[in-house]
């Protein structure tokens, strides 16, 4: 649950670095009772602005769904169990091209290569990474010409 958090919270850092500025203190765009409140909300819009594209969209959808298993189920499960090690390999699949990938898999103490948590840390990892790094290169989006409701245009 928490690596699925901190994409979550990863993915709403890389939305608000492309919004444009928002002069109050406080964004209450992303509260939970609100439009962008949810980790699915964030993962739509991600995508749709071109933030992440097919492959992570569907990565980002997996980690959700595993997610939201654990968080909604008082039963016993583990990353091993049907139907999170089906999940956890399509999750592989999409990330281990990744050139993070090999230094993901290092981070996860105890290494185990085989292992469905190893995997799944080493692919938060990866898509956690390439969202700081979106964040710190892209710039943030400007209104070119904003709409005016009288006459006067500044």
């Amino acid at each position: 649950m928490i690596g699925g958090t901190r994409l979550d919270l990863e993915l709403e850092e890389a939305i608000k670095a492309k919004l444009a500025w928002n002069p109050e203190k406080q964004d209450n765009l992303f509260d939970t009772d609100r439009p962008l409140g949810t980790f699915s909300a964030k993962i739509s819009l991600a995508h749709r602005l071109g933030i992440i594209d097919d492959e992570f969209h569907s990565a980002v959808q997996i980690v959700r769904r595993i997610r939201n298993d654990f968080a909604h189920s008082i039963a016993y499960m583990r990353l091993q169990d049907v139907p999170h090690k089906d999940r956890i390999a399509e999750l592989v699949r999409l990330t281990s091209r990744h050139p993070l990938w090999e230094m993901g898999l290092k981070m996860i103490l105890p290494p185990r290569p085989t292992d469905e948590a190893t995997h799944f840390g080493a692919a938060i990892i990866v898509m956690t990474m390439t969202l700081l790094a979106f964040r710190q290169s892209e710039p943030r989006f400007e209104v070119v010409r904003p709409c005016h409701l009288s006459n006067e245009q500044s």
